[in-house]
């Protein structure tokens, strides 16, 4: 077992433990391009965005200083909110 299928099946054994506290990605990533800075991509092509359990998640919406479309990810629905 290669370091990478190990630390991919610990993972996944979080998510089962400690679903709402376990990482989750969230399909997007971002590249810093010249003249242009962080650019956020759906390609998935650069560094992945995760964001560390359900609490992060919720705290970075009620912590945001504008009103914005608040995901739910495991239901692909979104809602506006603060």
């Amino acid at each position: 077992m290669t370091r990478t299928t190990l630390a991919e099946w610990l993972r996944r054994l979080t998510d089962r433990i400690d679903y709402h506290g376990a990482p989750k990605a969230i399909g997007w990533s971002f590249t810093y391009e010249d003249r242009k800075g962080m650019v956020f991509r759906e390609d998935r092509k650069g560094c992945p965005l995760w964001y560390y359990g359900d609490d992060d998640y919720k705290r970075a919406h009620t912590e945001a200083d504008t009103a914005h479309a608040i995901v739910d990810w495991a239901n692909n629905r979104a809602r506006f909110g603060r």
